[in-house]
């Protein structure tokens, strides 16, 4: 409707070309859902309140309660200019995928997630699958448990490298540069305490050139 429009009006096929439509109808005229509200017209009038009979529309509520812009959504009322679409670290999700798409972006520069390696070390650690009945070994809980939280954070790709015997002081060198070669980050449980079995702490620092920022924590009794 325009501003000086009446409560009765003339319908109007919605074929007419929109360019045409300023120049007839000057009441008002039918538009369908989401359609582009012709410049000359300011109010929309949901179809629920209008009854159609003999080629005629007439509005149920009366036109004093009909307020200019009613029903119209202005142009970029849903998204800002300047507004922040995602942001930098934003983990790509189908929602992200819609939005970018609503405000035309069809490409955005992107980071691989990072993965990380999960290590479990010790020859007191049952492989998986085999129950926890043979004695002096125990399941090894620790890396099923990492690896099922990582999964959560939805920010990394998890990767299981399994179990490593402390026995063989070569093959779990060469296991660990194997893993820092594929991963990104590396998470070993075991294998840090004082015994003489403990030799990843010799492995990171004399073999590899690591630094030890945070080595020990005071938990135990009497401690």
């Amino acid at each position: 409707f325009s501003r000086d429009g009446g409560g009765s009006i003339k319908q109007t096929p919605s074929q007419i070309p929109f360019d045409e439509l300023a120049e007839i109808l000057p009441k008002a005229v039918y538009i369908t859902t989401g359609a582009v509200v012709p410049s000359k017209y300011d109010t929309v009038v949901p179809v629920e309140e209008c009854v159609v009979s003999e080629n005629r529309l007439q509005i149920k509520t009366p036109c004093k309660n009909i307020e200019s812009g009613a029903w119209i959504r202005p142009v970029g009322c849903d998204m800002a200019a300047e507004s922040v679409i995602l942001s930098t670290g934003t983990v790509l999700e189908p929602v992200h995928l819609g939005l970018l798409a609503q405000v035309g972006v069809h490409e955005v520069d992107i980071c691989r997630l990072p993965k990380v390696g999960v290590l479990s070390t010790g020859n007191e650690l049952l492989p998986d699958g085999l129950p926890p009945t043979m004695t002096g070994r125990i399941p090894d809980a620790n890396r099923p448990t990492l690896l099922s939280k990582l999964h959560t954070y939805r920010n990394c790709v998890p990767i299981d490298l399994g179990i490593v015997s402390d026995d063989d002081y070569s093959k779990l060198k060469s296991t660990i540069i194997s893993a820092l070669d594929s991963c990104d980050v590396l998470i070993s449980t075991g294998g840090i305490s004082m015994g003489e079995k403990d030799i990843m702490e010799s492995i990171f620092v004399n073999d590899l050139g690591a630094a030890v920022h945070f080595g020990r924590l005071h938990m135990k009794p009497g401690k």
